[in-house]
């Protein structure tokens, strides 16, 4: 499932969570994640944090320092 996304970022939008697929760890647990919870974009600015289901970052796959 996650590896046919094109675009580098992935908002669950059923948990708000926002992932990285460029630093993808096994904590992200993307597999369990539902195609229809999927939101997959290029930025994170302009995309997924302006997405009305947007809350958090990844702990694990992006660390703060990295992003904000």
């Amino acid at each position: 499932m996650i590896h046919n996304l094109k675009k580098r970022y992935v908002l669950d939008i059923s948990t708000g969570i926002c992932h990285d697929l460029d630093h993808i760890r096994k904590n992200c647990q993307l597999k369990e994640l539902k195609s229809h919870h999927i939101f997959n974009a290029d930025s994170l600015d302009e995309e997924i944090k302006r997405h009305p289901a947007y809350k958090i970052k990844c702990k694990y796959c992006m660390p703060h320092h990295d992003y904000d």
